[in-house]
C-alpha cells in the first residue's frame, strides 16, 4: 500500500509545465523526492522481509556486556524453553553416565592421590630394602677385608717353617672371613628377592595410579562435553561482541506464543553487526533496552553517534519499549537489603525515563530493575562441577534460599512481567507494532522532507529573494544616479554653451563693432554653439552611460555569483541515510540573456542622447538692439552702443538658455520610458531563482500533504 501511494506521488510530479521556471522546479522537486522514495522503498522492503506476524517477538537490545544474554538464559530456564530443556537433559545424562558430579569428580581425584601416595610409599620401601642390603654388604666386606689384612700380617711375621705349615692349615681369621663371604652371598640373594618383591608392588601401585589418572582424565574430558550442554551456554565471558548473530528462543506459556531475541550489543564493533541489530529490531514487537548503569544514555560528540542517538535511530519505530536496569551483583551482600534499587539509583532511573520518553515519545513504557546474574545462578542447576559459575552458585545459595534469591533479584516479578503481562493480547500488539513500523518509515521520510524544506529550501528562497531585492535596489540606485548625472550634464552643457557664446560675442563687442555686425556675429555664435552642443552632449554622456552599464553589470554579476554560492551551499543537501547528496539544478540566467539585457538597457539609455531623439529650439532672430532714438544716440556714443549690445546678448542668451534647458528636460523625459521597461525586466530576472526555489518548496509541500494522508491511513488501519 505504502509503495503504491508513493509511486502515485512520483507520477504526479512527472507532469510538466509550459512555464519553463515551473517545469524546472518540478524536475528539481522530483529529483529530491525520487531519492527519498528510493530510501523509503529500501526501508519498506527490509520491513517486509523482517516483519513477523505469527509470533510475538521481544528483542533484548542494548549496550555490550549489559547482561542481555544472562537475562534471556535465566528466562529460558525459568520458562522451560525447549532448547534449554533438551540441553539440560543431555547434561544430566552425561553427568549420570560418567559420574560427573562434584562428589564423583572429587572421589576420583582422591583415588588418584591415594594411588600416587601408595606408589610413593612402595617406592620408598624398595629404596629402603636396597639401601639396607647395600649397607650390610658393605659392613661385612669391610670385616672380610680386615680379616684378610690380619692373616697377611700373621703370615708375614711367621718363620719360614711356620709359613710352610700355613700352606696346609687355615688360620681362624681365614675361617671367619670365609664364613663372612658366605653370609654376604646369602644376604645378597635375600636382598635381591626382597627388592624384586618391593619393585613388583611399586609397579603394581604405579599401574593403579595410572589407571586412576586415566579415569580422571576421561571424566575431565567429558566435562568439556558437559560444558556444551551446561546452563549459561549463550552468556559471554566478558569480552566485547560475544554475540554477533541474533539468537532467537521461542516459548509457549499458558497458550501464548512468543520469542526472545538476543541482539548484538550496540557499543562494540557495531559495523560488523549493524545489519543484525536493524533486522532484529524490525522483527520485534516489543523491545527491552538493557543497561548495566542507572543513568540516562549519553549523546554523542565530535560527529559520533552516542547511545541515545543509536536508541532513537534503532527504536524510533517501536510501539513498546522498556528499559531494564540490570544491576551487577557478584557478591550476595548486594542483595542483603530489602530493596534492589537504592534511592540514588531510583533518582537516576527517573532521569533515564525522562530522557527515553523525550527520545521515543508515547511508546516508551518505563523501566524495570533486575539483578540477572544471581538469579541465573539460582536457577542454573546444570553447571560444570568445580567451575567458577558452580562456585558462585553455591556462594549465593548459601546466603539465600532459592525463592528468596529470585525474589530479591527481581527475577520472579520479571518472569511474570514477560510471560503474562507483556505477551497478553499478543495478536493485537503484533498488528499495532507492525503498522506502527510502517507508519514510522513514512514519518521518517516526511520528517526529512520537513527538515529539507525548513533547513534548505525556505531559507534559500528567502536569501535569494533578499539578495534579489538588494540587487533591485542597487539597479534603482544606478538608474537614479544616471538620471541625476544626465540632468546635471545637460545643465552643465547648456551653461558652457551660454558662457562660451557670451565670452565670444563680448570679445567682438569690445572691438566696438556696429550693430549689424554684432547681430550677425551673435547669430553665427548661437548657431555654432548649438551645433557644438548637439555633438558635445553624447560625448559628455558616454562616460556616464559606461559607468551606468558597468554598475548594473557588476550588480548582476555579484548577484549571480552570490546566488551560485548559495545554491552550492544549500543545494548540496545531505539526503540522510542515502549515502548521497542532492544538487539543485537551478540556472541563474534561467533562459534570460542577462548580459544581453544589460546591453539593451545601455542601448536604450544611449537613445536619450541622440540629437535625433530630441530637438533644440531654433535660435530664431536676434532681438532688436535699440529703438530709433537710441540707435541715433548709439551712433555717437561707443560706450552706450556696447552696453546695449551686451544687454541684447544677455536677453537673447537668457531666452535661448531657458529654451535649451527645457529641451534637455523634455528629451530626458521622453527617453526614460524607453529605458525603464528594460530595467524592470532585469529586476524580474533576478527574482527567478528565488521563485524557482519557492516553487520547489511548494511542490514538496504538496507531496508532504499526500504523505501525511498515507500516515493517517496507516494509523486508522493499524487501529482496527
Amino acid at each position: 500500500m505504502v509503495s503504491a501511494e508513493v509511486d502515485a506521488i512520483l507520477r504526479g510530479l512527472k507532469h510538466g509545465s509550459s512555464d519553463r521556471n515551473v517545469s524546472e522546479a518540478i524536475s528539481n522537486a522530483r529529483d529530491v523526492f525520487d531519492k527519498l522514495a528510493r530510501e523509503l522503498g529500501a526501508d519498506i522492503a527490509s520491513l517486509q522481509k523482517n516483519t513477523r506476524w505469527e509470533v510475538f517477538e521481544i528483542a533484548f537490545y542494548g549496550e555490550t556486556n549489559a547482561g542481555k544474554s544472562t537475562i534471556i538464559e535465566m528466562l529460558r530456564i525459568m520458562l522451560d524453553e525447549e532448547g534449554r530443556r533438551s540441553n539440560r537433559q543431555q547434561f544430566k545424562r552425561l553427568q549420570s553416565e560418567f559420574n560427573l558430579t562434584e562428589e564423583g569428580i572429587a572421589a576420583m581425584r582422591d583415588r588418584v592421590e591415594q594411588c600416587k601416595l601408595q606408589a610413593d610409599e612402595l617406592q620408598a620401601k624398595y629404596d629402603e630394602v636396597l639401601a639396607t642390603a647395600r649397607q650390610r654388604s658393605e659392613q661385612l666386606r669391610a670385616q672380610i677385608e680386615a680379616l684378610g689384612q690380619q692373616v697377611a700380617q700373621i703370615k708375614a711375621a711367621a718363620p719360614f717353617w711356620q709359613r710352610f705349615i700355613y700352606l696346609f692349615k687355615q688360620l681362624p681369621a681365614q675361617k671367619h672371613a670365609r664364613a663372612l663371604e658366605q653370609a654376604v652371598n646369602d644376604d645378597e640373594v635375600q636382598a635381591a628377592g626382597a627388592a624384586a618383591s618391593a619393585k613388583q608392588a611399586y609397579a603394581e601401585a604405579q599401574l593403579h595410579a595410572a589407571a586412576a589418572e586415566d579415569a580422571l582424565a576421561r571424566s575431565e574430558g567429558q566435562l568439556k562435553q558437559l560444558e556444551r550442554h551446561a546452563d549459561g551456554e549463550i552468556i559471554g565471558d566478558g569480552r566485547s561482541d560475544n554475540t554477533r548473530i541474533t539468537g532467537r528462543y521461542e516459548f509457549t506459556v499458558d497458550g501464548q506464543r512468543f520469542a526472545l531475541l538476543d541482539v548484538p550489543g550496540i557499543e562494540g564493533s557495531e559495523r560488523q553487526v549493524n545489519d543484525e541489530i536493524s533486522h532484529a529490531v524490525e522483527a520485534a514487537h516489543a523491545v527491552f533496552y538493557v543497561t548495566a548503569t542507572a543513568s540516562a544514555p549519553q549523546k554523542g560528540d565530535d560527529g559520533r553517534m552516542g547511545t541515545l542517538e543509536k536508541i532513537k535511530s534503532h527504536l524510533g519505530a517501536q510501539s513498546e519499549v522498556w528499559t531494564i536496569y540490570n544491576k551487577r551483583a557478584t557478591n550476595p551482600a548486594v542483595l542483603a537489603k530489602n530493596v534492589l534499587v537504592s534511592k540514588d539509583e531510583q533518582d537516576s532511573l527517573a532521569a533515564l525515563d525522562a530522557t527515553m520518553q523525550e527520545a521515543l515519545g508515547e511508546h516508551y513504557c518505563g523501566h524495570l530493575a533486575i539483578s540477572a546474574h544471581p538469579a541465573f545462578l539460582g536457577v542454573a542447576e546444570c553447571l560444570v562441577p568445580g567451575s567458577t559459575k558452580a562456585k558462585s552458585r553455591a556462594k549465593f545459595l548459601d546466603a539465600f534460599p532459592l525463592e528468596a534469591l529470585l525474589e530479591r533479584s527481581g527475577a520472579s516479578a520479571f518472569r511474570t512481567k514477560v510471560a503474562s503481562e507483556l505477551v497478553s493480547n499478543g495478536e493485537a500488539k503484533i498488528v499495532r507494532s507492525n503498522f506502527n513500523k510502517a507508519r514510522q518509515v513514512v514519518v521518517t521520510v516526511d520528517d526529512k522532507l520537513t527538515a529539507m524544506r525548513q533547513e534548505t529550501f525556505k531559507p534559500l528562497a528567502k536569501r535569494l529573494h533578499d539578495d534579489a531585492l538588494d540587487a533591485e535596489k542597487q539597479v534603482d540606485l544606478a538608474m537614479n544616479a544616471l538620471k541625476s548625472r544626465a540632468q546635471a550634464m545637460g545643465e552643465e552643457a547648456v551653461d558652457r554653451f551660454v558662457t562660451s557664446t557670451r565670452e565670444r560675442i563680448y570679445a567682438q563687442i569690445e572691438k566696438d563693432i556696429g550693430n549689424d555686425d554684432f547681430k550677425q556675429a551673435l547669430e553665427r555664435y548661437l548657431r555654432e554653439g548649438q551645433e557644438n552642443l548637439g555633438k558635445e552632449l553624447p560625448k559628455l554622456m558616454q562616460s556616464a552611460l559606461e559607468k551606468f552599464q558597468s554598475q548594473i553589470a557588476d550588480v548582476i554579476d555579484r548577484f549571480k555569483e552570490h546566488a551560485s554560492e548559495l545554491l552550492e551551499a544549500y543545494g548540496n543537501i545531505d539526503m540522510g541515510g542515502l549515502g548521497e547528496r542532492f544538487e539543485l539544478k537551478i540556472k541563474i540566467d534561467n533562459g534570460i540573456n542577462i548580459p544581453g539585457l544589460v546591453g539593451a538597457v545601455a542601448g536604450a539609455a544611449m537613445m536619450i542622447w541622440n540629437p535625433a531623439g530630441w530637438a533644440l529650439l531654433a535660435v530664431g532672430a536676434v532681438t532688436a538692439i535699440v529703438g530709433l532714438a537710441k540707435a541715433v544716440w548709439g551712433a555717437f556714443s561707443s560706450s552706450y552702443r556696447m552696453s546695449q549690445q551686451r544687454k541684447a546678448t544677455n536677453e537673447n542668451l537668457g531666452r535661448i538658455e531657458d529654451s535649451l534647458r527645457e529641451a534637455v528636460r523634455k528629451g530626458l523625459a521622453a527617453g526614460w520610458p524607453q529605458l525603464e521597461p528594460k530595467v524592470d525586466a532585469l529586476k524580474v530576472a533576478v527574482q527567478v531563482p528565488a521563485e524557482q526555489v519557492r516553487q520547489i518548496d511548494t511542490i514538496l509541500g504538496s507531496a508532504q500533504k499526500q504523505l501525511k494522508t498515507i500516515i493517517k491511513t496507516i494509523e486508522k488501519t493499524g487501529a482496527k
